[in-house]
């Protein structure tokens, strides 16, 4: 043998060690000769018997098998089927074939077929996973944040949006660029981020919020929380919250937030100043939590009676004896008035504390949190959603909840989907789930955001919460945001003081 030839035989040798075997069994090949296999197969995330938009983006998961080795086959009744080869344990679909296979199929099932090499010498397939793709689509982006789960440092707190026919994720505002400071919750009018508000917070300039109306950003120096806008886009209703933190060391939720005094005011997005109500604004009961009908008619919102006078002893006496009935008060857009606050079920029916009212688009269901007490869903296990058909006014536990905190919910602009953040699996970690909604208010199974790695979750150790559907791309440059932040220029709307604001306030 010639130095040469002896030299290429070596490296030939050397490829296949560690490289591996050019050839593999074509798919048909295996298809045929599979053993059958009645189990399930074991995938993660849990994509299996699922609801899902036409318009959706992949759904990329990792298969628990002992075999590396995988081919992966989705599947409906019209056009050619997908069909993966992994030796990682990993089913990623490629962008434009998904789209097209879940645009072709509405209403249609999507076969998902496992086949895994076992011991290297036969391939097994598994039971069919059997979803369903609606035909009802999604709003296209959703914005959400992600926190810490470092209660005392805020830091690396970041807006994000998605656009969910992709996967693809962009930064909207990062609290970096404002260091030391954070940015808040972010609400959209009617799911239009044309229309949007964003509160921020910082050290050395004091707190904010930002009014986002068609590419124009006002800057209001003042404190305000929970948004609704009313579906004109004329006014929106925020609440005013003290909000302190305390921490147990004997109970599964170790960390409580509370509202040491809150009420609600209006701010008139055309005059740019802030008016108080003297109905949602009174001395001696906690508002909070607004939410506008889609017909503008009403504001429900969460109200519970202050429980203490001393406002120095920390926490304060009787906290959890606090409970949040939900209410809502007429508001007529013409003349520009309010009516008399009506109970929409009271704490003291149900014995427990409400929060977080948000309305389907066609304002014939309310979506809301039911929990032990208080006004903080996210932070207590025993929070679920639950569902009130404001036709009957019958309420009932939605199907989609865990043994874990549920909350943050919204509506998608068709009412067809709702997307939430749950922290099962962990009870710590706030991830968004998905689920659609039918026409008598019954969720299907829920499942979790996608991600391009089918494994993100398992190292990622952020919490999401506050997931807004968005109609389309939220535009405005996150640099623009930061310097509106940063200018000195702004609307000074500090609480205005009458008859009916609480001595607490001024």
């Amino acid at each position: 043998m010639t130095p040469f030839l002896s030299l290429f035989v070596s490296l030939l040798c050397l490829f296949f060690a560690t490289c591996g075997p050019i050839f593999r069994p074509g798919f048909s090949f295996v298809d045929k000769t599979c053993i059958i296999d009645t189990a399930a197969p074991v995938i993660s995330p849990d994509y299996a018997g699922i609801t899902i938009p036409p318009n959706f983006g992949p759904l990329n998961f990792s298969i628990r098998s002992t075999s590396p080795e995988c081919f992966v086959r989705a599947s409906s009744s019209v056009g050619k089927p997908i069909i993966l080869y992994t030796t990682k344990n990993k089913a990623v679909f490629p962008k434009k074939q998904w789209a097209a296979l879940l645009a072709g199929n509405a209403g249609k099932l999507l076969c998902l077929d496992i086949f895994t090499h076992e011991n290297n010498e036969t391939w097994k397939k598994f039971r069919t996973i059997v979803d369903t793709i609606a035909t009802e689509t999604t709003d296209p982006y959703i914005m959400y944040r992600t926190v810490s789960v470092l209660y005392n440092f805020s830091r690396d707190l970041c807006i994000y949006q998605r656009d969910l026919t992709s996967n693809r994720e962009s930064e909207v505002f990062n609290a970096l660029t404002i260091f030391p400071g954070c940015v808040n919750c972010h609400t959209l009018q009617n799911n239009d981020p044309d229309i949007a508000m964003i509160h921020v917070r910082t050290q050395d300039l004091g707190n904010c919020a930002l009014v986002v109306n068609h590419g124009n950003i006002t800057k209001i120096k003042t404190k305000l929380g929970y948004t609704s806008w009313h579906p004109s886009g004329k006014i929106a209703v925020c609440s005013v919250n003290k909000v302190m933190q305390c921490f147990r060391s004997m109970q599964s939720d170790l960390r409580d937030a509370f509202d040491l005094t809150s009420g609600l005011v209006v701010y008139d997005a055309q005059k740019e100043v802030i008016v108080t109500v003297p109905q949602i604004y009174q001395e001696k009961a906690l508002e909070t939590w607004p939410c506008f009908s889609p017909d503008g008619k009403y504001l429900y919102f969460c109200s519970a009676p202050m429980l203490w006078d001393d406002f120095k002893t920390f926490p304060p006496k009787n906290l959890e004896k606090l409970q949040y009935s939900l209410m809502r008060i007429p508001y007529d857009q013409a003349n520009n008035t309010w009516g008399a606050v009506e109970t929409v079920l009271s704490a003291n029916t149900v014995k427990k504390s409400m929060s977080e009212p948000r309305i389907s688009p066609n304002g014939k269901f309310l979506l809301f949190c039911m929990h032990e007490y208080g006004p903080s869903p996210y932070l207590q296990k025993s929070s679920d959603l639950y569902m009130m058909d404001l036709t009957t006014h019958v309420v009932s536990l939605l199907s989609a909840n865990s043994d874990q905190a549920e909350s943050w919910h919204s509506w998608s602009s068709n009412g067809s989907w709702i997307a939430f953040s749950s922290k099962r699996g962990n009870g710590i970690l706030g991830r968004i789930y998905f689920c659609k909604i039918n026409d008598e208010g019954q969720a299907s199974k829920p499942f979790v955001m996608p991600q391009q790695d089918p494994d993100f979750y398992d190292s990622f150790i952020k919490t999401y919460n506050v997931p807004e559907f968005s109609k389309s791309r939220f535009a405005i440059p996150q640099q623009a945001l930061v310097q509106a932040v940063l200018s000195s220029k702004g609307r000074d709307m500090s609480m205005p003081v009458t008859g009916a604001t609480p001595v607490r306030q001024r």
